[in-house]
């Protein structure tokens, strides 16, 4: 048996955007399939779940990111004479 527990937190304000749980066993009574076997179909039964999400939740508003800044990520100055 395998269970995952999986949330998705967003970084700008902490909120659960994504939450699953899922768990696999054996497929029948004689029948055991081995630990990776469950594992990988419980990650695909995940990763499944999670391709359905609307991504429209991902993103946040500057205002509403951590300490009022943009949540665009600063971009390296530019060298002259290149590395």
């Amino acid at each position: 048996m395998v269970g995952l527990s999986v949330r998705m937190v967003r970084a700008c304000d902490g909120r659960v955007v994504w939450a699953s749980s899922q768990s696999e066993g054996g497929r029948s009574f004689l029948h055991r399939d081995s630990l990776n076997q469950a594992a990988q179909r419980t990650v695909g039964n995940l990763a499944a779940e999670l391709l359905q999400m609307d991504r429209g939740v991902l993103h946040c508003a500057a205002a509403s990111s951590v300490g009022g800044t943009s949540s665009a990520p600063e971009q390296p100055a530019e060298t002259e004479g290149g590395n």
